[in-house]
């Protein structure tokens, strides 16, 4: 994937750590792989909230932009690169999570909220074509796109 200077990454495509087996990959469409499911993003209380980035000079970024390694939505609905089991998109273990930002200016990630001001479009905020060049050559990773800028 194509990144930006700082990053928040969540892992997402493996169980949780405080289950038996812990931690282990999984795929869309996969039960018990809840970093897929929307009900269980819902559920989490609080959501995560991303407040803001402080760089090393002390200054704050003036764009936030996003990006998924394996294309966002294109996980959830292509099989041949992902192995996921979903027949389309939005059923259970079938979504891909998204960054919203709230009316206080914060970030969230994982579906819509009570408070969630703008969505970017849910999942497709995330590019699904890799265009971008890489260590595999030309098209080979998915570009970051700017969401607020």
């Amino acid at each position: 994937m194509h990144d930006t200077p700082d990053s928040f990454v969540w892992e997402i495509g493996h169980t949780s750590p405080f289950t038996s087996p812990a931690s282990r990959f999984c795929w869309p469409g996969e039960a018990g792989c809840y970093s897929y499911d929307a009900a269980a993003w819902r559920n989490q209380s609080p959501p995560i909230h991303i407040l803001n980035v402080t760089f090393a000079d002390g200054s704050h970024p003036g764009s936030w932009a996003v990006v998924s390694d394996f294309g966002g939505k294109a996980e959830v609905l292509d099989p041949t690169e992902t192995g996921s089991t979903c027949t389309s998109y939005g059923g259970p273990f079938c979504i891909y999570p998204w960054y919203t930002q709230n009316a206080d200016g914060s970030f969230t990630y994982g579906v819509n909220y009570p408070t969630t001001a703008n969505d970017f479009g849910k999942v497709n905020q995330f590019p699904q074509q890799p265009k971008c060049g890489g260590p595999f050559g030309p098209d080979s990773t998915y570009c970051a796109r700017v969401i607020v800028p």
